[in-house]
């Protein structure tokens, strides 16, 4: 199929390397049904954040006693999608999807992360300003600040982007990325703790309006009868059930439901046994190398040094750690390896190049498994040899026309694995990456949010999707819009784990709307010698206290 041998059926290669929680083996709420009809007071369809974070809310507050949700993949988290057990070691992580959060400018899923869940988290960029013998002033991404070989000192070095938010990402208790579906995966533990009835592997195919309620159908036509219906579900995978869908009391289009459009995305990852990067002191920061035409021919790159995981060798030779969330322990930058992102863009990009990398790669999604956004390639085959080589040329291409001077004999090492994702309308579940509003100008978010989140006024129906949400493209998206109808139709009231700051800006339809836009916004710049950079950088710890963080 031109997989890797490791995964040539790559459903079954779920189980291994997918994200979220996965269902047990059998277990289902329609198997466990005595008759062929299901009784549900609150059904949620989709099992993403803004589902997930349905059914514990309403089972924290006790606002509703039997939720259910009907997921159909076999794992939660959506578009939220970590891959683990990665790499030869099978010790590296990356996400597929989304992988990061705002503390600045989205405090709901902050208060989830660092106040209810507790998660370990820390800086997705600390920039540390150093000074080179023979350079002037330059920023680097470092955690640390490892020894750095003679011939980084020629390199172009990377600058802060304006504007660029104060990201934060997940880890784990040994301060190692977690992938950000742990945040997901957590949410639903405690949702199921508390009662949550789940059903996976369970695709809903309509719903017709009851005498009292509504009458869910399955794929395998199994009835769900729920006095309310929450569906989490994307844009065309939402499209397409409520036009399957029996619902009397619709008589017009919701104009709010059909504004946005979804995006294709992509990523591309190239594993390497040894970060050359890394060597070079290539740490932080973006790069691009397209041929400006259609179709595209050669692999093109729009990609970033930091956005992947690669992990180093401690100097003292005691193990190994992760490079980017290290903090002040000394690394032996010779023996580094992990993953280079070479690309991750989309149909939205801000150029008219943005969509040549989907372009080019979706010649590497045509065997895929729909169930999976992704195809993981080695050189076991010539399409897999053929996408290494392309993508590792360019790379080297980029960085001889850019000067950029690379450890010897990098050019000659190729990476033995490409992991690609692909959110297109081929992956059915989803249909894409993330939202756009087809007219801004006309749709707008405050005034029409309302009429997506309770899309039929008449009909206990509310949707959650970051779609019509004020931050599309984000989890906050989701979790927002899943709080203001919990507010306004189920009265749940605020939790103690939520401060009193967030409510006030994530309320979507009062007065009190808050502009995400105008959000204080910035990556911490931490000034530095080379002699006190391992004192500012021991100060730099994992935040595990929300209390610490504006929002």
């Amino acid at each position: 199929m031109g997989f890797n041998t490791q995964c040539k059926f790559l459903a079954a290669c779920v189980l291994v390397l997918g994200s979220g929680q996965l269902a047990a083996a059998g277990r289902s709420l329609l198997q466990d049904a005595p008759t062929d009809a299901i009784m549900c007071d609150v059904a949620i369809v989709g099992g993403g954040p803004g589902g997930v974070y349905s059914a514990f809310r309403l089972l924290e507050t006790n606002a509703s006693s039997n939720v259910c949700l009907f997921e159909t993949n076999n794992r939660v988290g959506g578009r939220v999608y970590s891959l683990r057990n990665l790499g030869p070691k099978q010790d590296l992580v990356l996400d597929m999807g989304a992988y990061r959060y705002m503390p600045l400018s989205q405090p709901l899923i902050t208060d989830i992360i660092q106040n209810l869940l507790d998660l370990p988290n820390r800086l997705y960029q600390v920039m540390i300003m150093i000074s080179l013998p023979d350079q002037s002033d330059a920023q680097l991404c470092m955690p640390g600040l490892p020894s750095l070989p003679a011939y980084s000192t020629n390199r172009r070095l990377s600058v802060v982007q304006p504007g660029v938010a104060d990201y934060r990402v997940v880890l784990d208790a040994e301060g190692n990325n977690a992938g950000f579906a742990t945040y997901v995966e957590k949410l639903f533990a405690m949702a199921e703790g508390l009662g949550l009835k789940a059903s996976f592997s369970t695709h809903i195919n309509s719903i017709e309006q009851a005498e009292k309620g509504f009458v869910l159908k399955t794929a395998t036509n199994t009835s769900i009868t729920a006095n309310k219906v929450v569906l989490n579900l994307a844009t065309r995978p939402l499209h397409r059930l409520l036009q399957n869908s029996m619902l009397p009391n619709v008589t017009e289009v919701n104009a709010q439901l059909e504004a946005p459009y979804i995006n294709r995305a992509t990523k591309l990852y190239l594993y390497y046994p040894q970060a050359w990067w890394l060597q070079a002191g290539l740490n932080n920061g973006s790069l691009q190398f397209v041929d400006e035409k259609w179709p595209p021919v050669n692999a093109p790159i729009i990609g970033r040094y930091h956005d992947a995981q690669a992990k180093c060798a401690l100097a003292d030779g005691n193990g190994v750690v992760d490079f980017y969330y290290n903090e002040t322990t000394p690394m032996d930058m010779e023996n580094c390896y992990g993953f280079f992102q070479a690309t991750y863009t989309s149909d939205a990009g801000m150029t008219n190049i943005s969509h040549l990398p989907i372009d080019y790669l979706v010649d590497y999604a045509g065997n895929l498994d729909t169930t999976v956004p992704y195809s993981i390639w080695d050189n076991s085959t010539a399409k897999g040899r053929k996408l290494l080589t392309a993508a590792h040329d360019q790379l080297m291409a980029y960085h001889k026309n850019a000067s950029i001077m690379l450890p010897p004999g990098t050019a000659t090492r190729y990476p033995t694995q490409a992991i690609v994702a692909l959110w297109d309308p081929s992956i059915t579940w989803i249909g894409g990456g993330w939202s756009s509003m087809k007219d801004p100008e006309v749709s707008g978010f405050a005034p029409n949010v309302d009429t997506a989140t309770k899309p039929y006024a008449d009909l206990d129906l509310f949707v959650a999707n970051e779609a019509y949400s004020t931050q599309q493209g984000w989890s906050e998206g989701s979790l927002t819009m899943t709080e203001n109808y919990l507010q306004r139709y189920f009265n749940v009231g605020f939790p103690k784990w939520m401060r009193t700051t967030t409510w006030p800006q994530i309320n979507l339809v009062e007065p009190t709307f808050n502009d995400y836009e105008e959000a204080p916004q910035g990556i911490q710049i931490v000034p530095v010698t080379v002699a006190n950079a391992t004192a500012v950088a021991s100060a730099i710890k994992p935040d595990t206290n929300a209390t610490s963080t504006s929002g």
